[in-house]
């Protein structure tokens, strides 16, 4: 119990920060199903799957790295290997902006928006890509007050940037895009700064280690691209086979429903350092599972009581325009606690170093959880793809269970006995 006080202090402050963050782009929910058309949101919502998507591709997930790296620092220059992971991103991003220039009408057909958009979201899921860099190095450092406050910074900006040009100039979707790719900008720039001013990068030599961010991130492409299947097929099997309407509905649904997801992140990212300094002890496994367990029971009551609220005040909420979204509440909630469970397990695969198992793990779940989803969408409509959502969530927390067993055995039926 000792051990678990030891992560707490700091998974409050990131359920706090993460809160505060999350909380100001579902306060502006309201107001954006109130100027945008679910039309609108449809083009917003496919600009952020095209963010996601092209996120994979610049800096081939090598920022991964990181988190692992800065507890083997006896054996790697963490700086210079932060430089290295940033000189991939440069020629990964150029690699991305030539591909999408070159396919643009292609892009085109399946997003509906214009190249220079595309483009834009490769700019700033590179952005992105170096402030996740920097969360990483803070969350490994155990300072969650400035993993929050560069979060919050991100969020703020790109409110206040959509909140101007949507309500108070009269902008249309344009307007939110704006504010998100601001937000990301303004906010990549901080953390650049902050990381040369604290000498937490450095570019002479790094290319030493370029190799070494390679062979860890370029297998987690794909558990990237399958986890994307899992938390972003739905959406591009609604926008390919419904109207955009449709697209810009189901999002509302699942930007409710995210706050849970994002909530139980917030909480495993606190408790994935004291997971992974305390794994690597034999006779200390035995707390980290009950802990686990302890944590897995928390997030369970947590998601009941969510769910509860939402179906009482989701019309209320997003407007009438958005209210036949509540009906996806139920699969989205139960697909959020089988996520808790993928985060409780996968963190043992990447500390054995086994990534190749989370990229066939997420392949495998995401593939199927989509076909799941285009066979029910064709069926039972826009309900159809929260249930594919629900069957990868599940497939891909069993999958990685058996692997994580696999590769790094925790004493999970000795500790359940033991706490008995």
């Amino acid at each position: 119990m000792s051990q678990l006080r030891k992560f707490l202090g700091p998974a409050a402050v990131y359920a706090l920060t993460t809160a505060l963050s999350s909380a100001i782009p579902f306060a502006m929910l309201p107001v954006m199903t109130r100027h945008l058309s679910p039309d609108s949101y449809g083009l917003v919502t496919a600009f952020t799957l095209a963010m996601s998507i092209l996120g994979a591709l610049t800096g081939l997930s090598v920022n991964g790295a990181v988190s692992i790296r800065y507890f083997q620092q006896d054996r790697y220059d963490l700086p210079r290997y932060v430089g290295a992971c940033l000189q991939i991103l440069a020629g990964t991003s150029l690699a991305s902006v030539s591909c999408v220039t070159l396919l643009g009408p292609l892009f085109v057909q399946y997003t509906g928006l214009h190249v220079g958009w595309l483009i834009t979201a490769v700019l700033a899921s590179a952005a992105q890509f170096i402030i996740q860099i920097q969360l990483t190095l803070w969350q490994s450092a155990g300072q969650p007050l400035r993993f929050g406050a560069l979060r919050i910074l991100q969020t703020l900006t790109d409110a206040l940037v959509t909140l101007a040009l949507v309500v108070g100039l009269g902008w249309a979707w344009e307007g939110r895009l704006v504010g998100i790719v601001v937000g990301c900008g303004l906010t990549a720039l901080v953390a650049m700064l902050l990381m040369l001013q604290r000498h937490q990068v450095r570019f002479q030599g790094a290319t030493a280690y370029v190799g070494d961010a390679l062979r860890y991130g370029t297998p987690l492409v794909a558990h990237v691209l399958g986890g994307l299947l899992i938390t972003a097929g739905d959406k591009i099997i609604v926008g390919s086979t419904l109207s955009l309407a449709d697209l810009g509905q189901y999002a509302v649904a699942g930007q409710v429903a995210m706050i849970l997801t994002v909530l139980f992140d917030a909480v495993f990212k606190a408790f994935h350092p004291w997971v992974i300094a305390n794994s690597l002890n034999p006779e200390l496994r035995v707390q980290v599972v009950r802990a686990t367990y302890r944590l897995l029971a928390g997030t369970t009551l947590a998601a009941a009581a969510f769910y509860a609220i939402a179906m009482v005040g989701f019309e209320l909420f997003v407007g009438s325009h958005y209210a036949a979204g509540r009906d996806l509440l139920l699969p989205l909630t139960i697909a959020a606690m089988f996520r808790c469970g993928y985060f409780a397990t996968a963190i043992f695969i990447n500390i054995a170093d086994k990534n190749r198992y989370l990229a066939a793990n997420s392949l495998l779940s995401g593939v199927l959880g989509v076909a799941t989803a285009a066979a029910l969408t064709s069926v039972i409509g826009v309900k159809g793809a929260a249930y594919g959502v629900l069957v990868s969530e599940m497939l891909s927390f069993a999958l990685n269970l058996r692997c994580s067993i696999k590769v790094f055995p925790m004493p999970w039926i000795a500790a359940w006995k033991a706490g008995r």
